[in-house]
């Protein structure tokens, strides 16, 4: 919260008439979302929609004795559970349980990094105008790139709380790439019965020192070979480095992340099978943009919900050699930065 000011006093935002608008009214709608939905009780249904793909979850979300807690159930497609304890995240799927430990999970279904004063390089924040979202009056804060590497924002904040209740992902043309909207949503005045303990332990809960646990049962995992990137993109850094093996073929992977604060960008690098389907070159499915290359047998992908310069910049500033990392092997899911990013 500290850094907050130096954003919004460099950052006015466009009102409704085009003039622009005190930072301070900006600054009290940030500091009224940075508070974030930890201290809420509430349970709601909300929608996401990209393309012709929809998709409806059902959320509760509370605070135990043993912190922040919150559950999501799919209410569309294959029945899922996710629940979340202190950052410590459980996924039940159709295939089975992932557990993943780590202080990078933040609250879905989307939130704003704490130390935002780090995009301001990057976008402007403005209000623009008022609108309701399932029966709470709400305003609209808009999240506008200085440059085309990246897509703009606009973020629903119901008024009472700050809380995030509608999302829209805008494309440089200004139509909406993605959508997330609450479509039901009721403030609770008690915090609503909280998971079981023995499903908190599966979560991790109470147990906030232990760093991060394997998302895989594999223990080590050598490195598939050496892609360096020596310059992103402006603006984004490297957050996140994991090394783990796929569960279907046992094939190991490199993932790693890169962020600006908002923007994500996944490259993933791995040894392809003979006659396995190869991504080469640019690739899109929505508001995803991917692009991959293939040296030697080895494939790396650049994918991330970021315009198709982005992944092309990172595509081709991608170097190759034959020699393997020399780094230790880390364990499946662990991370080399400590760095905040949204899930």
């Amino acid at each position: 919260m500290l850094l907050l000011p130096v954003l919004v006093a460099t950052t006015a935002g466009a009102a409704e008439d085009g003039q622009p608008r005190a930072a301070g009214e900006v600054r009290q709608w940030l500091e009224r979302t940075l508070g974030g939905v930890e201290r809420l009780n509430f349970e709601g249904t909300f929608v996401y929609v990209q393309g012709s793909h929809v998709e409806s979850m059902r959320i509760t979300h509370g605070r135990a004795d043993t912190g922040e807690w919150q559950r999501l159930n799919s209410l569309s497609g294959p029945k899922r559970e996710v629940l979340l304890a202190n950052r410590d995240l459980t996924c039940s799927l159709p295939q089975g349980q992932i557990t993943l430990k780590s202080r990078r999970v933040t609250s879905f279904p989307v939130s704003l990094p704490k130390d935002i004063d780090r995009l301001e390089r990057h976008y402007a924040f403005g209000l623009q105008g008022e609108d309701r979202v399932a029966g709470h009056e709400a305003r609209i804060l808009a999240v506008t790139p200085r440059d085309g590497l990246r897509y703009g924002l606009r973020l629903w904040l119901e008024k009472n709380t700050g809380m995030i209740v509608r999302t829209m992902l805008v494309g440089s043309d200004g139509a909406p790439l993605e959508q997330m909207m609450y479509t039901d949503l009721r403030f609770l005045d008690v915090a609503p019965p909280a998971p079981s303990a023995a499903e908190l332990q599966a979560a991790g809960a109470g147990d906030p020192g232990s760093g991060e646990t394997p998302v895989s049962t594999v223990a080590e995992v050598a490195p598939v070979a050496q892609w360096s990137l020596a310059s992103p993109p402006a603006g984004f850094e490297q957050v996140q480095h994991n090394r783990f093996q796929r569960q279907s073929d046992g094939r190991p992977t490199e993932h790693v992340v890169y962020s600006d604060g908002l923007a994500t960008i996944s490259l993933f690098i791995e040894r392809v099978t003979p006659g396995r389907s190869l991504l080469e070159g640019p690739s899109r499915i929505g508001a995803m943009n991917a692009w991959g290359k293939v040296v030697d047998g080895i494939q790396a992908v650049v994918v991330g919900e970021v315009p198709a310069a982005t992944v092309a910049a990172f595509a081709q500033g991608l170097k190759f050699a034959p020699a393997p990392v020399t780094s230790t092997a880390t364990t499946a899911g662990t991370a080399d930065k400590t760095a905040e990013t949204k899930p």
